[in-house]
């Protein structure tokens, strides 16, 4: 496991990122359209970078407000 991880740069959860999170699950639970919490982290770390987010399951991603996905499958 540690030569698989050496080679993977492992991001800091920052304020910035838990301010995304907060935001992303209040607003998806007042549509009663929440997803997983650790999708949720995902696309508040994703969100708050400015990246986009490659995925082949969209289907939760795509209900967060200001978070840009792309599927690279289809």
């Amino acid at each position: 496991m540690d030569k698989f991880t050496q080679n993977i740069r492992i991001m800091p959860i920052e304020h910035k990122v838990a301010s995304h999170y907060g935001d992303i699950r209040a607003t998806l639970s007042k549509q009663g359209n929440i997803i997983g919490n650790n999708d949720i982290w995902i696309a508040a770390h994703t969100r708050s970078l400015g990246a986009t987010l490659v995925s082949n399951n969209l289907r939760e991603f795509d209900r967060v407000a200001g978070l840009k996905t792309q599927n690279w499958i289809k």
